[in-house]
């Protein structure tokens, strides 16, 4: 295809796809709005007779009441019971039975009925006969009239009747109630839903299974869609008929009662408007049409020939040729399109070369960042390890000052028996004397050798199985003399039977350094119990305060040190150290795999 008949194409296509998409999405918006405002419309109006049948009823029912509630029926003679019962009747148009009955249902008067046309106080009131009467009375909710006072039954349409009705029971007050039962015609409602109507559309009110109540249904209402729907629940529906044409309707429920407001109409009704849009725009698409390549022909013979040159140039330049250059000809138009070529050719070629310059100081810069991240992480590894190697010599500072504070007491031992025993050499308590100072010793070289067995760095790491409460009894040992300074009591008591596989020498050493980071948060006076426990399957070292609090800090090491090396420590045996949770608990907890 020639450029000039491509150009005339392309121009028109240009011209009549933003309008055929206009015209189209124009005729959806329109559609769409039409049947969103058709099924806001009918969903308002189905609540608004909703609530004028709900009103009508609560009126009937509310009249119905008062009347019962304004004599004392039980204090009534019979004659005067039956004239209540006929101010009842005559009163509401809407009633065509009243009956009387008391708890147990035996009649306390005659009904209320009227078998004859002739005999009809009104027209709106109609006419009973024995079949209605009984039918009438089996579906009476009597029952429930005196458990609620208030009872209405299932509407029905008895046989002969023009519009259906509803059994109502209300029970009267007094310490002997007796229940008023009316049946209640719904006609009023059935005439108005008739007026409603709609040309083209339908207006009814079913109810909980479906059933017609009020309305002509026709061929547009589907009331079996609503059947068993509750009361309290409204909306729209879309469905489609036999024939297949799609409806819209809108329901809503009348109050908390099982019927259902019902308004429908077809969907091609709701989306007239928007078929006429959508006609007249298809029109305007087609008349554009013509016009465009009309237009389009005319125009393409004078810019089909520079045009073609910018093509041709333009792919040189797509293949690297920059700088290239044009000379304009033609219309003021193709020229300033030549120039803007020229300048676009030129900037390229420009910019080509700016580009590669900044590869290359990009390129430099990654080298210079990577050198500078490598020798960034190579300054951190060794202040890591500077601050591990400071960690383990806190550590060892610990073990040597608690080494000293616990020969102290034994050496001054030693050498006041020592010095009583040179005084003493001839008389016969030198043994006496001489057998403590070996105890004494004996002590020393326990502490040292328990000393030397858990600072030990050659130690290999041997798990055996101990018991959790011998270990804690160690520990007590190992801690006395701390404690003693500090005036704070150090007791060891629990379950003997837990027994842990563990190393046993690691974790004494953590617990030491543990326990001299919680002694620290106890004032003079205090205690600190270690109890034993256990589960199924671990077994538990409760480190219990007792007396007053202070804040929190180790004795000679930064505060921390000794939970820091706890967790480790029992991390690496498998176990686990739990902190109280708030400020208030003064619980520690140690958790261990029982063996």
């Amino acid at each position: 295809m020639r450029l000039r008949y491509r150009l005339s194409f392309l121009i028109g296509l240009a011209a009549l796809i933003p309008l055929g998409f206009t015209g189209i999405a124009s005729t959806r918006i329109a559609n769409r709005h039409h049947v969103e405002q058709t099924r806001e419309l009918y969903g308002k109006q189905a609540e608004g007779l909703a609530l004028l049948a709900l009103t009508w009823l609560e009126e009937q029912l509310r009249g119905l009441s008062v009347g019962v509630d304004l004599f004392p029926v039980q204090n009534l003679a019979v004659d005067e019971r039956e004239g209540l019962l006929r101010f009842i009747y005559r009163q509401f148009d809407s009633v065509n039975i009243v009956v009387l009955r008391d708890a147990n249902g035996v009649p306390l008067a005659n009904t209320v009925a009227v078998s004859e046309r002739t005999e009809l106080p009104s027209e709106a009131h109609q006419v009973v006969d024995s079949a209605r009467l009984k039918a009438f009375l089996e579906r009476l909710p009597h029952e429930e009239a005196l458990l609620h006072g208030l009872a209405r039954g299932a509407a029905y349409t008895p046989s002969g009747a023009p519009a259906p009705v509803v059994p109502v029971a209300i029970r009267t007050q007094g310490p002997d109630p007796l229940v008023l039962g009316v049946e209640l015609s719904l006609a009023q409602l059935v005439e108005h839903f008739l007026n409603q109507g709609s040309a083209g559309g339908a207006l009814v009110l079913v109810g909980p299974e479906g059933e017609v109540l009020a309305g002509e249904p026709g061929q547009l209402v589907r009331p079996e869609l609503l059947a068993g729907f509750t009361g309290g629940v409204e909306g729209d529906l879309s469905y489609h008929l036999v024939d297949g044409t799609p409806v819209l309707a809108a329901f809503a429920s009348v109050g908390e009662t099982p019927w259902h407001v019902v308004v429908a109409i077809p969907e091609a009704i709701a989306t007239r408007a928007g078929r006429e849009i959508g006609s007249r725009t298809w029109f305007m698409v087609g008349l554009a049409m013509i016009t465009a390549l009309g237009m389009g022909l005319v125009g393409a013979r004078q810019i089909s020939k520079p045009v073609t040159e910018l093509k041709d140039a333009a792919l040189k330049v797509a293949e690297g040729e920059l700088g290239l250059r044009l000379e304009g000809a033609g219309s003021r138009e193709i020229v300033e399109l030549t120039r803007a070529f020229n300048f676009m050719s030129s900037r390229l070629a420009r910019d080509q070369e700016e580009i590669a310059a900044k590869n290359a100081e990009i390129q430099l810069f990654n080298e210079e960042l990577q050198e500078r991240v490598e020798r960034r992480t190579r300054e951190l590894e060794d202040a890591q390890a500077r601050l591990l190697e400071s960690s383990r010599m806190a550590a060892v500072a610990q073990m040597g000052a608690g080494l000293a504070h616990e020969l102290n007491n034994p050496v001054a031992g030693i050498l006041g028996l020592a010095q009583l025993a040179r005084a003493k050499a001839g008389s016969e308590g030198g043994a006496d004397l001489l057998e403590s100072i070996e105890e004494q010793a004996q002590r020393c070289r326990e502490i040292l050798s328990a000393l030397t067995r858990f600072t030990g760095e050659e130690r290999p790491a041997e798990r055996v199985s101990s018991s959790l409460l011998v270990l804690a009894g160690d520990v007590k040992d190992l801690s006395r003399g701390a404690f003693r300074d500090a005036r704070v009591e150090l007791e060891v008591s629990g379950d003997p039977e837990p027994n842990v596989e563990i190393d046993a020498a690691l974790l004494a050493q953590a617990l030491v350094q543990l326990l001299a980071s919680v002694r620290s948060e106890l004032r003079p006076g205090g205690c600190i119990e270690l109890k034993v426990c256990s589960s199924e399957t671990e077994a538990c070292l409760c480190i219990e305060l007792q007396g007053e609090r202070q804040a929190r800090g180790d004795d000679w090491l930064a505060s921390g040190m000794g939970y820091w090396v706890a967790r480790r420590v029992l991390g690496e045996q498998g176990g686990r150290l739990v902190e109280p949770e708030d400020t208030e608990e003064a619980v520690y907890r140690i958790f261990l795999p029982l063996v």
